[in-house]
């Protein structure tokens, strides 16, 4: 039987989003575009304000950068799940460590399913 190595645990299934790396890109400008260059494909454009006051290009392009981190952060989340959730089966992290915030391992679950809805 073959044993995953943490490289192979980071793939992603197939999802129903675009695949990673997705980069930001702007020219300075209101909207700031989100793609995945490899691909050529667009995933979203970020913009600010809808028309209540003035917009503040800094928190678009945030935005937008927080949105392009969203498929690395998901495999990031993934591997903290599984790790963890090994360390408390085998005793290396004890119970209360993991719930100091409340029950981790189903915020991470629930996190997690959000991002896979379709």
């Amino acid at each position: 039987m073959k044993t995953e190595t943490p490289s192979e645990s980071r793939a992603l299934p197939v999802a129903a989003h675009t695949p990673g790396p997705w980069t930001e890109s702007s020219d300075g400008k209101i909207p700031v575009a989100i793609a995945n260059l490899e691909r050529k494909v667009g995933i979203a454009i970020v913009e600010s304000g809808l028309g209540h006051g003035p917009v503040d290009f800094r928190e678009v392009a945030a935005n937008a950068r927080l949105i392009a981190a969203a498929p690395e952060l998901l495999v990031l989340l993934q591997d903290v799940g599984q790790w963890l959730e090994a360390g408390l089966s085998r005793g290396q992290i004890s119970r209360g460590t993991a719930n100091r915030d409340g029950d981790l391992v189903s915020q991470i679950r629930s996190v997690i399913a959000k991002a896979r809805q379709s």
